[in-house]
């Protein structure tokens, strides 16, 4: 093989071994999160602004003009090359666990991930490296749902194999993120939102999203929420998940709301426990139907969203469901989760729901495409929407890595690199739209539009006439 193959770190009583030939032999298959949002947008705003103005609800109202983000802090990213060579750069690559993702409900088949990120890598060492250097992978299988068992990875990626950087897609989160990036001074990109209090605090500079963060997501969406009306005379519940979770959405999605002159008649926040959640999922409904409330704006992730929308058919309680990019509410797992009756409609960011509308792909996510396509010697099934999501949302990644490295020039430093990401500006993501990167902002997207679930599927698909338009709330 031309390029260097995945290797899995060692580490604790983990084997170290080695993946060999030009593809990964050992395939781990696990389902790609991209944890967007989405907005909405349309060609007739005249019109819509008088029908906003009786106070019809419209869920493609246009956005206002969008807001810019003041400038942040200084990066502070060390200037430091740990994992850089005269010819190598040693990246860790992140992986959820399948075994475990299969455990807790999240299978989707032929999603093998392991091959996607070694046909990336290939693509960039075959091009000879950035700047003649080889990306030397080191790769590690991570526990999704043991924060112990993530730091352990964490711990073996930076003091351990020493890499430069951390690349992910999903599945790895919380106080594990920070030990990369804030303890260990490690950039990490990763596609999932992170919280802004990170990005732009303690790990500023050195943890980049493709997503929106999710203090973003959130201020958009209540902003969706209320221009289109969606709320108007409405009887509102809130769902979401415990601990940090709930701590984002009381900072940035309840006082939005609130400001906005929007109640909640019904709150539930589910434990951090898996199985004590599943003793609350009927009474969650129970709760939201003896208060009356006819619509529910769900923060979940896509465990209690499965539970809850189970027992809400087992009590014929069939309120309408609003969802944005948050804990992946706009992906097509959580989708998965629903019931075929289920009235929904959300907001994303990421590409979602393209496929099953019939429309054609961005050139580059027919880029992103066409490298794996190379690698594995045949066309990719276009249907299989969780499958080119995975490569896609991938393929952003290295990319964003890439993009980084190339603006640092020669001198590679961790520094460097981390104001090579900043000076990128506008950029087409590929598996989202328009995004930027600038000094200060490290989250991507920037743009979104409007989905709705369809039963046939189990799938989100683009509203009719929706199109991506910018996020308004910087």
């Amino acid at each position: 093989m031309a390029g260097s193959t995945l290797r899995r770190g060692g580490g604790g009583s983990r084997t170290r071994w080695y993946i060999g030939g030009g593809i990964a032999l050992v395939l781990v298959v696990v389902i790609a999160l991209v944890v967007v949002l989405s907005g909405g947008g349309s060609s007739d705003d005249s019109a819509r602004g008088d029908q906003l103005a009786s106070g019809e609800v419209d869920p493609l109202a246009p956005p206002g003009p969008p807001g810019q983000k003041p400038a942040g802090g200084p990066s502070l990213a060390p200037d430091d090359a740990t994992g850089v060579t005269a010819d190598t750069i040693r990246v860790g690559i992140q992986i959820a666990d399948q075994q475990i993702l299969n455990a807790i409900g999240a299978t989707l088949q032929d999603v093998p991930m392991e091959e996607i990120w070694q046909a990336f890598i290939d693509d960039i060492n075959n091009r000879g490296g950035i700047h003649g250097r080889r990306l030397e992978p080191v790769v590690r299988i991570t526990n999704p749902i043991d924060s112990t068992a993530m730091r352990a990875d964490c711990l073996a990626w930076t003091r351990d194999e020493k890499v430069f950087a951390v690349l992910g897609l999903t599945g790895y989160y919380g106080p594990p993120v920070q030990c990369i990036t804030e303890e260990n001074k490690t950039p990490f990109l990763i596609a999932d939102g992170q919280p802004e209090e990170w990005q732009d605090g303690c790990s500023r500079g050195l943890l980049f999203t493709t997503s929106a963060s999710k203090s973003r997501i959130l201020r958009n969406f209540a902003d969706w929420l209320d221009r289109t009306n969606l709320l108007k005379d409405r009887t509102v519940g809130l769902l979401s998940n415990g601990g940090s979770d709930e701590e984002q959405v009381n900072k940035y999605l309840v006082p939005e709301l609130e400001r906005r002159g929007y109640r909640i008649a019904s709150r539930f926040t589910f434990s951090v426990d898996v199985a004590e959640q599943a003793r609350q999922y009927p009474i969650a409904v129970s709760q939201l139907r003896r208060d009356g409330v006819d619509t529910v704006i769900s923060t979940l992730s896509f465990i209690p969203t499965s539970g809850v929308a189970n027992a809400a058919e087992s009590a014929n309680y069939s309120p309408q469901w609003l969802f944005s990019g948050y804990n992946g509410g706009t992906t097509d797992l959580l989708a998965s989760k629903l019931t075929p009756g289920t009235d929904a409609l959300g907001m994303a960011a990421s590409r979602t729901g393209e496929v099953h509308a019939g429309l054609e792909s961005p050139q580059v996510d027919v880029d992103c495409r066409q490298i794996y396509e190379r690698a594995i010697g045949q066309e990719v099934d276009r249907t299989n929407g969780t499958l080119l999501s995975a490569i896609i949302g991938v393929c952003g990644i290295v990319k964003l890595f890439e993009r980084g490295v190339e603006n640092a020039g020669q001198e590679l430093t961790r520094r460097t690199f981390s104001d090579g990401i900043t000076e990128i500006g506008d950029w087409t993501i590929p598996g989202f739209d328009q995004g930027s990167y600038r000094p200060g902002k490290y989250d991507g997207a920037d743009s979104a539009r409007v989905v709705r679930y369809e039963g046939s599927c189990d799938c989100w698909t683009v509203y009719p006439n929706s199109e991506m338009q910018p996020m308004p709330v910087p």
